[in-house]
């Protein structure tokens, strides 16, 4: 059984508890590469801001698993207007990359009781 690394049950996002997005539910299991695709404004920076905890859910629960009994780290990278001259990658090409390998980053604290 894989354990899940987030889990979003019934989660609203929004701003300002307005929220823009309702009913959020799934399940990221440790190890996964995971993508988020929409068009635009259909919330998908603001359901990262919520996972890392820039923004707090208006109402749901988001839960992110210890990975090795630390909270995990999550990265994010916001959308720039212009071109960083030192970094001359598309998202496109950083995605190819692929995943780093999982295994040893994701073994989730458990209870031995």
């Amino acid at each position: 059984m894989n354990q899940n690394l987030i889990t979003l049950d019934r989660v609203a996002i929004g701003y300002n508890g307005r929220p823009i997005v309702t009913e959020i539910s799934l399940d990221i299991p440790c190890g996964s590469f995971t993508g988020l695709l929409g068009s635009n404004g259909s919330g998908k920076t603001t359901l990262l801001k919520t996972l890392i905890g820039v923004l707090p859910p208006v109402s749901g629960r988001v839960e992110l698993s210890p990975v090795n009994g630390r909270r995990p780290v999550v990265g994010y990278v916001p959308q720039r207007e212009s071109l960083d001259p030192m970094f001359l990658l598309s998202g496109f090409e950083v995605a190819l990359m692929g995943p780093r390998r999982a295994s040893s980053r994701c073994s989730t604290a458990r209870s031995s009781s």
